[in-house]
């Protein structure tokens, strides 16, 4: 073989050396922490950050509806794509980031791993990437199998499990060497979690809906009409009904409690608030309900109208077209609204009325009634992702707490006998806090090169007393 060709060309040995730096930066477990913490603060945003669901939406929409100290910077962040973060590189560049550092980290550590979680002698050749070995080394006795066999005994009387001892005096010892398998779990965790948020993004639906009294919402993700049926102030909760609109199925009812999560309908149910409200209906002399307009943007017109009741106690407005009426609704007590009626063009109100809730009253032939009712939102999200991802939260924080609560230890007694003596090579491996492992292995190792000083020394015999004489 010609020595000139087993030489390494100078590209193949740069091609070499960057993949050995890019495979040493994947597995390195800080890179890991940033792409999470990175992951953590996008989420955050997203969270924080209101987000648009159409991608045509002109950025002074979204804008609008930023806190008022981030508006200046609205446009900005709309062009950066803050508006939609799902659908951003600011979240799936370090998904696919942590997808890489994960698989490489994994094909890394799992096979030691698995190995060192086995009863059997781990190979000190490999250094695991999440741990830092420390090495120390004292002199070997005259008696090298007897004094393995001693230190073997202390390790074992200080929780180590010892593993068969091979052809050259290796002593190894674990302690917790199951929990060895925590760290591809954690990586295993960290994939879990990327292949649910692909998940979310393929079959993720939501729908935020306002239940108002007398009046049923439709929601195409439960392809059903939802009504509120009634609303227990006392307790806090409504009894939701849901009416399928296509299948021939019987409704269904549900309580839902403000801040309190439900499953219907492989959906995950969220009710963010209730909120008082009066529902005011008129009818006219031959039982026909009136239309009425409210004043305020976001009500639509309707023969029942609910207004919501402002905390200050701010009036409420409405008309009846029909009839040219308008009303003005004060709230005096729990017990007692008072109602001011202007008629056509009048410039002030001609009527003046003390009107309790629950009650109906009496004006030009029509027939008012005012209820106190509640009104309802919540908020529907389908997502079969969202159950991997949870799943996958909870495999990487069990795995980082128990590395962090109970880390797993090894540790290396290696012998090079010379003669009648030699030297003893200790190695220890520890993940996480705790015992730090230099302390543990100069303790170790200098309490028996002590032992061995004061063995020595009473073996020797006293030396003999000279005579002067």
């Amino acid at each position: 073989m010609n020595a000139a060709d087993a030489k390494p060309q100078p590209v193949r040995l740069k091609i070499q050396q960057l993949t050995t730096r890019t495979w040493q930066v994947l597995i390195n477990p800080k890179t890991t922490a940033l792409l999470l913490a990175v992951l953590s603060g996008v989420l955050l945003l997203w969270f924080v950050l209101p987000q648009q669901t159409s991608p045509t939406a002109p950025a002074e929409i979204w804008t609008g509806t930023l806190p008022p100290a981030v508006q200046p910077w609205g446009p900005a962040l709309y062009n950066l794509g803050f508006a939609r973060l799902s659908h951003s590189w600011w979240l799936w560049l370090p998904l696919a980031g942590l997808l890489l550092t994960s698989l490489v980290a994994l094909a890394e550590v799992a096979p030691r791993s698995w190995q060192r979680a086995q009863n059997a002698a781990a190979d000190h050749a490999w250094q695991h990437p999440l741990t830092r070995r420390v090495e120390q080394s004292v002199r070997l006795p005259a008696a090298p199998d007897e004094h393995l066999a001693a230190l073997g005994n202390q390790l074992a009387g200080q929780g180590f499990l010892l593993h068969p001892i091979g052809d050259n005096r290796t002593v190894s010892a674990a302690r917790r060497r199951w929990l060895w398998l925590a760290v591809p779990a954690f990586y295993g965790g960290a994939i879990l979690l990327v292949a649910g948020f692909i998940l979310t993004f393929a079959t993720l639906q939501t729908e935020s809906i306002t239940l108002w009294p007398f009046k049923t919402a439709d929601s195409d993700l439960f392809d059903s009409a939802v009504e509120l049926y009634q609303f227990d102030p006392a307790a806090n909760t409504g009894t939701v009904i849901f009416t399928p609109t296509h299948a021939d199925k019987p409704p269904l009812a549900m309580f839902l409690t403000p801040l309190r999560p439900a499953i219907f309908g492989q959906a995950f149910i969220w009710p963010t608030a209730s909120e008082p409200v009066l529902t005011v209906e008129a009818r006219g002399p031959d039982g026909q309900l009136r239309r009425l307009l409210p004043v305020q943007a976001d009500l639509a017109p309707d023969t029942r109208l609910s207004l919501p009741l402002a905390p200050g106690g701010a009036p409420l407005y409405f008309t009846i077209p029909a009839d040219r009426l308008a009303f003005q609704i004060g709230r005096v007590s729990d017990t007692e609204y008072n109602v001011q009626v202007r008629r056509g063009s009048e410039n002030s109100p001609s009527e003046n009325l003390m009107v309790s809730p629950d009650g109906t009253f009496e004006l030009d032939g029509l027939f008012i009634t005012l209820t106190q009712n509640y009104a309802l939102k919540f908020i529907a999200r389908r997502d079969f992702g969202l159950p991997v991802s949870v799943l996958a939260l909870l495999l990487m924080l069990g795995s980082g707490l128990l590395l962090l609560a109970l880390p797993p230890w090894q540790v290396w007694l290696i012998p090079e006998v010379k003669g009648r003596g030699g030297q003893l090579f200790g190695v220890v491996e520890k993940i996480g806090p705790g015992q730090p492992a230099i302390d543990f292995l100069n303790e170790f190792l200098a309490a028996e090169e002590a032992a061995q000083t004061e063995n020595s020394s009473e073996a020797e015999p006293p030396p003999a007393k000279r005579s002067n004489g």
